[in-house]
């Protein structure tokens, strides 16, 4: 299978929500784990960055009653139906951030170079930099979903002052759609992972994201 890629555009400071006329898309077509009865919700996403504010991932879901009984922060909301950004922002760096949230817009967020051994973002820097996304919720449409903002200065503070986003940055991650505890479970990726542990949190399987600015 070749590489993923991803280019996403990269907008000048101060562009606003509204001037956004490009942004990188992509959809999940991997599905894992499945049971007899297969449930594969239509699920797309996606992203685009503005220099020295933050980046941005969108997902969107075909889904017309998700389940979304977690409202307190970090709670286990990945047994909700659930949408998830894992991104690994610097290559030098085997740290990567898992963002999770239901339709109540309830996230969890960690960082770690593995599934075990996590910390939750909010005790390594401020709380008020770590928010969770907005949500959007058509049920007449039966659709759902939420756009993530990760904020360059959060990113500075867990990876480093240094850290800026630029003409050519390397970057990789994955996107999930799950459901542990729904009355159909599912597990869908943008890029495939392995079938066993330790699964989503698998980043030798995560696709190439490479920002490039908009002229």
């Amino acid at each position: 299978m070749s590489e993923a890629k991803l280019l996403v555009p990269l907008y000048p400071r101060g562009t606003l929500p509204g001037e956004v006329t490009q942004q990188a898309h992509g959809s999940l077509e991997h599905w894992h784990w499945e049971g007899a009865e297969k449930y594969r919700p239509k699920t797309s996403f996606e992203l685009w960055a503005v220099e020295d504010e933050a980046l941005y991932v969108k997902l969107s879901t075909r889904e017309r009653e998700p389940r979304a009984l977690y409202t307190e922060r970090d709670q286990p909301v990945y047994e909700d139906s659930c949408l998830e950004v894992f991104l690994q922002p610097r290559l030098d760096d085997k740290r990567y951030i898992n963002l999770e949230s239901n339709a109540n817009s309830t996230l969890w967020s960690a960082i770690g170079e593995r599934r075990d051994g996590r910390r939750f973002l909010r005790e390594l820097a401020d709380p008020a930099a770590i928010a969770s996304p907005e949500n959007f919720v058509d049920k007449a449409g039966g659709l759902w979903g939420l756009l993530f903002t990760i904020p360059l200065g959060l990113l500075k503070e867990l990876y480093g002052a240094d850290f800026s986003f630029h003409d050519g940055q390397a970057m990789r991650g994955n996107f999930y759609k799950c459901g542990d505890k729904t009355p159909l479970p599912h597990w869908g990726a943008w890029r495939p992972v392995t079938e066993n542990p330790p699964g989503f949190h698998n980043p030798e399987c995560f696709g190439n994201i490479i920002l490039r600015e908009v002229r």
